[in-house]
């Protein structure tokens, strides 16, 4: 594999888990209004 290749890789990589990290964050965030809205 050459080294650009290798590079985009780890690029792509960490932009997928940065998207997923902020999204996972607003997740959790709706999943506990859900909850207090279920508790009143």
């Amino acid at each position: 594999m050459k080294e650009s290749e290798y590079r985009y890789i780890l690029e792509t990589k960490n932009t997928t888990i940065k998207y997923f990290e902020k999204h996972f964050i607003e997740v959790k965030m709706i999943l506990s209004n859900i909850n207090k809205t279920e508790k009143g």
